[in-house]
C-alpha cells in the first residue's frame, strides 16, 4: 500500500510539471480522490467538534479540501498514516484560524468596545467576587469563545438560563475596567 501511495504523490508531482501521461494523469487523479474521500468523515466530525457549528465547519472541510489538493507537493513521502497526520494537521489549522476570526465575545456581548489581549487575566479579576458557576461560564464564553448553546449543552443548563447568566455577568461588570492591566 505505501509503494501505491508513493507512485500516486510522484504522479501528482508529475502531473504539477506538467510530465504526466494522460492515462497517469487519470488514474493519479482517481487515487489521490479516493485518499481524500477516505478522510473526510473523519475530517469533517473534527471540524464539527472543534467549531460547534456546522455551517463553519462545512465551509472549513471545503476550504480544506482546496488547501489540501494546493499542498499535496510539499510531502516528503505518502504513507497512510503520514498523509492521515498531515490532514489532521491541516485540519487543526483550519479550525483555529476559523476559532480566531470569530466575533470577540466581549465585544459581541457588550462587555468592551476592543478585542482584550490577555483575556484571562482580565477575566479572572474582573470575576473574582462571581459564583464559581458564573465563573466557568463566563470562562466558557468569554475565554473559550463558546456559543451560548455550546455552554448550555455543557452545563445541562437552557440556553435562556445561560443567556441570563451572561447578562448578570455584564451587570456585574458594569463599572469594572476591560483596559489592559
Amino acid at each position: 500500500m505505501t509503494t501505491d501511495l508513493r507512485h500516486l504523490l510522484d504522479g501528482w508531482r508529475r502531473i504539477l510539471a506538467g510530465e504526466a501521461s494522460s492515462a497517469e494523469r487519470s488514474s493519479t487523479l482517481q487515487g489521490l480522490e479516493a485518499l481524500f474521500a477516505a478522510e473526510e468523515p473523519r475530517v469533517a466530525a473534527t471540524c464539527e467538534r472543534l467549531l460547534e457549528d456546522a455551517a463553519t465547519a462545512r465551509r472549513v472541510a471545503e476550504q480544506l479540501a482546496t488547501t489540501a489538493w494546493r499542498s499535496l507537493h510539499e510531502l516528503e513521502d505518502l504513507d497512510r498514516q503520514a498523509f492521515s497526520l498531515w490532514m489532521s494537521q491541516l485540519t487543526l489549522d483550519l479550525c483555529t484560524q476559523a476559532l480566531r476570526s470569530r466575533p470577540d465575545p466581549l465585544v459581541e456581548d457588550g462587555v468592551t468596545t476592543r478585542r482584550l489581549a490577555d483575556r484571562s487575566r482580565w477575566l479572572k479579576q474582573a470575576s473574582d467576587d462571581l459564583s464559581p458557576a458564573a465563573q466557568e461560564i463566563a470562562y466558557a464564553r468569554y475565554v473559550l469563545r463558546l456559543p451560548v448553546e455550546a455552554i448550555a449543552r455543557s452545563f445541562g443548563r437552557s440556553t435562556d438560563d445561560v443567556a441570563a447568566a451572561l447578562r448578570d455577568l455584564r451587570d456585574a461588570w458594569k463599572g469594572h475596567s476591560v483596559e489592559e492591566p
